[in-house]
């Protein structure tokens, strides 16, 4: 197997199990559905952010013949291709959190 398929396999493998820890979460369906489609969707828009821009010419395809904005930007990519849905299982986490323990908030005047 080359590279990249690797690469795709580890982000859809990463993106699947963070779709699945969101599910299981005790969240209402809109924000289980908000959340599953992020953690989905931010490294599917990445990954064809950067084949149109390459496909486009806007980007090298090679590492070497890039400039260090594009190695930069590729960088960024590529991290955000893993980080992503965590993030976005974090985000979740935060907002189970926020709303079991909103009640047991008291505020005094």
């Amino acid at each position: 197997m080359s590279d990249h398929t690797l690469i795709y396999i580890i982000v859809i493998f990463n993106s699947a199990v963070q779709v699945i820890l969101i599910r299981r979460l005790k969240l209402s369906t809109g924000e289980k559905y908000l959340y599953c489609a992020l953690a989905a969707g931010i490294p599917l828009l990445l990954t064809l952010t950067m084949r149109f821009l390459i496909a486009g010419s806007l980007f090298h395809g090679r590492l070497v013949d890039q400039t260090q904005l594009e190695r930069y930007i590729t960088t960024m990519a590529s991290s955000l291709l893993i980080i992503g849905p965590w993030i976005v299982t974090v985000s979740a986490l935060i907002a189970r959190w926020r709303d079991r323990y909103a009640h047991r908030v008291v505020l005094s005047p």
